[in-house]
């Protein structure tokens, strides 16, 4: 009797695991939009060769389409891990008991702190009379409405997903701020957005390590951006 309770015991341990993954379902229609991102970047590349659209379009399209496969591809890697929406909401710090009216405030402190930052770089370019500028204008320059919003609204997720949520456990926030910052630097190939994003990625860093919470960071970075679009404006 004994071993054949201990034969049963695996699997029921077994079938306890195999219920907490999503169904198949599920995760095969993230693989499936993580595809489609992946293949609107080349089709938005033959559209613009083509005529069809204009640079502008292009550059915005698959902006758009990258920035949005930071954060699909975070989730479809945790659901091959075999998470579950509800867990890897918490992992990534996106439970709606993390957004918390202190969370929110720290969110506006730490905006305030990229902000205090923008400025210091400024006065040292003046002190030192060496140029520090930011290609945001020009980056911004063409792009049509939607991205100016997606920009501010859905982008500053998409990044903090990855960034913080994903890469901060994994990856420390040194790395991970770093990692952050090498896009911006490609982006708009200035020094100025270099400084601002490494130091901004490792106060964000800092601040989801000790919360817990994404909120902080997904806040001061729509306002980190949507002050960026009304300077462009």
């Amino acid at each position: 009797m004994n071993s054949l309770a201990a034969r049963r015991a695996p699997r029921t341990g077994t079938a306890a695991r195999a219920k907490k993954v999503e169904p198949a379902r599920v995760r095969y229609l993230f693989y499936l939009i993580l595809v489609a991102l992946f293949a609107s970047i080349p089709v938005s590349g033959l559209l613009y060769l083509s005529n069809t659209i204009s640079s502008g379009q292009f550059n915005a399209y698959s902006s758009m389409a990258l920035s949005l496969l930071f954060s699909f591809s975070v989730l479809a890697y945790l659901l091959a891990k075999g998470r579950r929406l509800g867990d890897m909401v918490k992992e990534l710090g996106l439970s709606r008991e993390s957004l918390t009216a202190r969370n929110i405030m720290i969110g506006a402190a730490l905006f305030a702190l990229v902000v205090f930052i923008g400025a210091l770089l400024q006065e040292v370019s003046n002190a030192t009379g060496i140029p520090l500028p930011t290609n945001v204008a020009a980056l911004l320059s063409g792009m049509p409405l939607s991205f100016l919003v997606f920009s501010f609204i859905v982008a500053p997720v998409n990044e903090e997903v990855l960034f913080r949520g994903f890469l901060v456990p994994r990856v420390g926030i040194l790395f991970s701020a770093l990692l952050f910052a090498i896009p911006h630097l490609l982006a708009y190939s200035s020094v100025s957005e270099l400084a601002a994003a490494l130091a901004f990625g490792i106060a964000a860093g800092y601040v989801f390590r000790k919360t817990g919470s994404l909120y902080p960071s997904i806040m001061a970075h729509m306002l980190v951006n949507l002050l960026a679009v009304l300077s462009f404006l």
